[in-house]
């Protein structure tokens, strides 16, 4: 499988297949689990995890350092990925189709070869974004970061509610235009293909990896080095001993006593904030879509603009001039 590239005839058969239902309510609708757990603010407190473990594998790390802006702008990088997940989880089947195929046409024109040996990879490998192991790592990355956190700052997650949060995550698989044959049939099956990636040298933190994660984890202003700071800690503490180890994350003593009071700290308190707090800005949005309201949630419009602000690099003098 891993040589196959997912074709535009691929994805269209499976957008075919995810077109039933209210095309307001999108993909998934406002029952799923989907949106039970992706509507989560707290969720995103696991993005550093994410990104660490997608870049873990070595196609995607070689991928962004010869393909993306990662260095030159994370905070456009961040808003459009942000915006491109959120629109396929909370848009109108519109947008979340639209989104497939553009996502599917950009990753078209994302190939090449491995520029070091790295794994199980040789140097000269050739790689391709669109093949379905690529595909399904980088999902099941967002998958497992949004469960896991989830589980450990709202409340744990019974089996039958993560079997419907997998059922979930395959229509999600098919905005990819993953086939639904090649995928775990079932949540525990998901975590069997999860740990034997953690534990297989198809993951491997090589330099160009190492490289992107110190830009990840860098502050990119002095405003914000203490959130950077705790999320480099949170990141750590959230990753697989081994990849933690990989990446160069120290998490002695002190950052695991930090660690164990931040997640008692949000398990306490993110329950009780106002749905303007708690729930993202997509979330909102899509409520007030479907409520017939529409427009943004103006708090939670404003504090996404803060929190922004605070990934941006500083304008260069002058640069307006």
């Amino acid at each position: 499988m891993a040589n196959r590239i997912v074709t535009r005839a691929d994805l269209e058969a499976d957008l075919l297949r995810l077109g039933e239902g209210d095309p307001e309510a999108g993909v998934f609708g406002p029952d799923s689990m989907m949106w039970a757990i992706g509507r989560e603010s707290v969720v995103l407190l696991a993005g550093g995890r994410a990104a660490l473990l997608q870049i873990a594998h070595p196609y995607v790390a070689e991928a962004v350092v010869a393909h993306s802006q990662v260095f030159d702008d994370l905070a456009l990088r961040f808003r459009r990925t942000l915006s491109k997940v959120y629109a396929m989880t909370f848009g109108t089947r519109d947008d979340a189709f639209g989104l497939a195929r553009q996502i599917h046409t950009m990753h078209s024109g994302v190939h090449g070869a491995m520029g070091e040996a790295v794994g199980g990879f040789a140097a000269g490998h050739r790689y391709h974004a669109n093949t379905p192991d690529a595909l399904l790592w980088v999902a099941a990355t967002l998958w497992d970061s949004s469960t896991d956190i989830f589980g450990r700052t709202i409340r744990p997650l019974g089996a039958a509610e993560m079997n419907r949060y997998w059922l979930d995550a395959r229509r999600m698989a098919g905005l990819f235009g993953h086939a639904q044959s090649a995928l775990p049939a079932s949540w525990a099956e998901f975590c069997a293909y999860r740990d034997a990636m953690f534990a297989s040298e198809t993951l491997a933190v090589g330099a160009a990896a190492r490289h992107i994660a110190r830009h990840i984890l860098t502050p990119p202003r002095p405003a914000a080095a203490p959130m950077y700071r705790w999320l480099r800690m949170f990141t750590a503490g959230l990753l697989p001993p081994r990849l933690r180890e990989a990446f160069e994350l120290p998490f002695g003593p002190t950052e695991r006593a930090v660690f164990a009071a931040s997640l008692a700290t949000l398990r306490r308190t993110v329950r009780h904030l106002p749905p303007s707090l708690r729930y993202t800005p997509a979330y909102l949005r899509a409520r007030r879509r479907l409520d017939g309201r529409g427009g943004h949630d103006p708090v939670a419009a404003t504090l996404r603009r803060l929190s922004l602000t605070l990934l941006q690099k500083p304008r260069a003098r002058g640069a307006d001039a």
